[in-house]
């Protein structure tokens, strides 16, 4: 999506200047500066669109799939990486599963195995994601 928000970002550069010259007959007064960085960020923006749009549909299908495992990831809980986060801890916010902080309660370790914050059988509350 990025690649072709940038195609069109140049596509309307392209096309204002063009009116610009064409029809109102503008002149920009530019020092040779300012005139060559204009032209220096304009290449780099151009080059970054032909990378874009010359990946193959196999590169973005995996970039896609690999955003897919990381989102995943996010939703699984941070102490046994296996099941989802289904239970919060109302003192500091942090998601686990419940089996997770069920055994911390059982065994009387009540920390939060985020940040270390005491925490009782009260401060948990179920969530849906």
């Amino acid at each position: 999506m990025r690649g072709l928000a940038a195609v069109k970002l140049l596509l309307q550069i392209d096309h204002a200047m063009l009116l610009a010259s064409n029809h109102f007959h503008v002149t920009f007064t530019f020092s040779r500066s300012e005139r060559r960085r204009l032209e220096e960020q304009y290449e780099e923006v151009k080059n970054e669109v032909m990378e874009l749009t010359s990946e193959t549909e196999e590169t973005t299908i995996q970039k896609l799939q690999d955003e897919i495992k990381e989102c995943k990831a996010i939703l699984k809980c941070g102490v046994c990486f296996d099941r989802p986060k289904e239970v919060v801890i109302t003192k500091c916010f942090h998601l686990f599963c419940s089996p997770c902080i069920q055994r911390n309660l059982e065994i009387r370790h009540r920390k939060c195995p985020g940040c270390g914050t005491p925490f009782g059988q009260n401060d948990v509350r179920e969530v849906k994601i």
